[in-house]
Formats: structure tokens, sequence, C-alpha cells
């Protein structure tokens, strides 16, 4: 494993830093106070299949069972979990100190502890309203019926952006999930042989993340035979097998104490095409050219506008930072205005003789006062 400021536990797990934690909580308080709320609800483990990036941001968990948090402004905040298995792993693994295994519905166990800690009259904030598909879905209409006098408020997405907002201690965090993603996908490139299937290829790269030192976020792959017909890289991968002829478009994130890195990059099997080298030039000179912009108070588009300035006629782009990075892979909204140390993705994207192609190259980069700094340091020879 990697030496980073922190400690490994026995699932492999670097501990942030309390002092992270502690900011964290401190920023969701001040937030509680602007939105006027009392308690926060909101709930962890696989969601939906995925993890609930809020929920890992505020807890450091990531974990396959359900838990709900019931954060308070001002008190003891309280993780409920109906897991056995899942208790003493939660209680290893969050500053929480007040975790409880619980029987009844998530319902009722909300209802008696807001009574207990006296907030049956209290405005109570969810994160985001849970479709029919999520579990679990708690039932409002139970909890409003027994607590008359309670105000409860949905949707507060715009506690999400307070993940935005990164301190140094989480980006030498990220600095080693980048590093991880590195040395992941250099590993990933002595593996690849003539006749390898996607599906194959998928299951080396969902491989090399757990083989050095990080944890496989997201991986996706395309073989493809030429430029006018490549696809996007895919999670769904195909059974058609690699030649000689072909280039494979791989993206992969992996993480370390939550923190993950991420690429997009192509690899070529055999002699490049002429004219796939030279579209890989005009990417990479764009991105040389744009990225000194990446500063606080640019916008997106002021930098979109920029990076449309610099098309060439053989390449025009279309889109240029695609994705503000939290936890999980988490895409942001972006602020009217880019945030020191915010972390982007640059992932150009553009148009061949009118024809939009996928984007061949992708990278994880901070905002600084300087311009963005790339995270990423692997490059594939092509």
């Amino acid at each position: 494993m990697l030496n980073i400021p922190g400690t490994l536990n026995k699932n492999f797990y670097p501990d942030i830093p309390i002092s992270e934690y502690e900011r964290r909580h401190i920023l969701i308080e001040e937030r509680m106070d602007l939105e006027d709320i009392d308690c926060l609800v909101l709930f962890g483990g696989r969601d939906n299949f995925f993890p609930n990036p809020e929920s890992r941001w505020i807890t450091g968990l990531y974990d396959r069972h359900f838990f709900m948090i019931v954060f308070q402004r001002k008190g003891i905040s309280t993780i409920f979990t109906k897991s056995k298995r899942a208790i003493e792993n939660l209680k290893k693994r969050t500053i929480f100190k007040d975790i409880r295994l619980i029987k009844a519905s998530y319902e009722q166990i909300l209802i008696e502890h807001l009574r207990k800690i006296k907030l049956e009259q209290g405005k109570i904030g969810f994160l985001k309203e849970r479709s029919e598909f999520q579990y679990p879905k708690l039932n409002l209409k139970e909890i409003e019926s027994d607590l008359a006098e309670i105000n409860i408020k949905l949707e507060l997405n715009n506690f999400s952006d307070l993940m935005s907002q990164k301190s140094s201690t989480e980006l030498v965090f990220y600095r080693y999930g980048a590093k991880c993603t590195d040395i992941a996908a250099e590993n990933y490139i002595q593996q690849i042989k003539p006749n390898l299937t996607e599906s194959e290829l998928f299951g080396e790269l969902s491989k090399s993340g757990y083989s050095f030192g990080g944890i496989t976020e997201f991986c996706a792959v395309s073989i493809n035979s030429n430029l006018q017909n490549c696809t996007e890289p895919s999670i769904n991968p195909s059974l058609k097998k690699l030649s000689n002829k072909d280039f494979i478009l791989n993206q992969l994130s992996v993480s370390y104490g939550n923190c993950p890195g991420y690429i997009l990059f192509p690899f070529v099997l055999g002699e490049p095409d002429p004219s796939f080298k030279e579209t890989l030039s005009l990417y990479s000179e764009i991105i040389k050219q744009t990225t000194p912009l990446i500063k606080p108070g640019k916008t997106i588009n002021d930098i979109l506008k920029e990076a449309k300035n610099i098309s060439t006629s053989k390449l025009k782009i279309t889109e240029f930072i695609v994705e503000g990075r939290n936890h999980f892979n988490s895409q942001t909204k972006f602020p009217d205005k880019l945030t020191e140390n915010q972390l982007v993705i640059v992932q150009p994207r553009g148009l061949i003789e009118n024809k939009e192609i996928p984007p061949l190259i992708g990278s994880l980069f901070v905002v600084t006062e300087e311009g963005g700094k790339e995270l990423q340091n692997f490059k594939p020879k092509i």
C-alpha cells in the first residue's frame, strides 16, 4: 500500500484524519443554518446498487449494507442500521460514535428518535426524495401523520456542492487516488494481447485497480477499427475480439481513501492510423493551451469558448470540461464560477467533418490560481 497521512485498517481502507471530517461537518452545520433546518436525514450504503456520495463524504463509509444517518445541527448525530453484519464494520470505520442496530421500520425509528431529541416540531431536511426503485424509501406521510407539527424539506441538493470545497488534506488523498489509477492503467496495458474480447479487456481493467493499492470505482472499454465509427467505452462489453488494426478506448477510475483518480486513454495495437495520431495530437494541443484558464473565477463556458477558438478546420471542439469530481465519481452541478481546489475532469469532445466522435483522452485536474494542474501522469505511447 502507499504511504500517506492517516492509518490503514485491516480492511485496507486508509483513514482520512478526524480533523478532515470535522471540517466537513462544520460545512454541513453552516449550510443547515443557512437552510434553516434542525436535522438532516440521508441514507448510506448501496443506493440502487451505487454508493451514496453524500453519505460517504460525511461518514467515510463505503458499505454494502444500508444505513440511515440523522445529522443534527446541534447535538449528537446517529447512524441506524438493520444489519448485524454491518454494525461492527460501521463502528470501526466512521467517526460517528452513536451507531445503533434496529429492528423496526426506518419510519418508526425516525419518528421515535425525533421525539427523543425533541425535534417532533422541528425542521427536517432530506438531501433527495427517493424514487420507488431505491431502498429504503421512507413513507413521509406516515412521519407527518405521527408528527403533525413537523416541517419536512425535500430535495436539499445544494448540500452536494460542499463536496467541491477540497482541503489540502483531501487533495493529498486525491493525488494518491490518481497515482493508483496511473499504476493500474500501466499494468493493464501490459495484459493487452490480440484476440482478447471486450469482455476480457474489461475484466483486466477492473482487476487492475484492486491489484495496485486502490479500489476500482469505474471502468469501461470499447474496441474500435477506425476513428470515424468509434464508440464510447462501455460498461457492458461485447465479445468482439481485438485485432492488430484496432484501437481500444479505456476509462478507469481507481480510488484511495474514497478519493478517486480518473483517466480516459486510447491504446493502439500495432501501428496507429495517421489520422488517429493527428486527431490525438490536436486534442492534446487544445488541452495544453486551454488548461491555464482553469482558474478560480472562470466559468465552464469561459473555458469552452477559448477551447472552441483554438479549434481547427479538422477538429471543432463542442465540450471541454465534462464533470466536477466529488466522491465516487459523483457528477456535480457546476457553480457559476470555479473555486480554488475544485477538481474537474478535462475531456474534450469534438466534430470531425461535422460528425461527432467520442472523446479520446480525459484526465483529472485541480483548479488553482496558476491554472489547471493535472493529477494524472500516465500517458500511453501512441
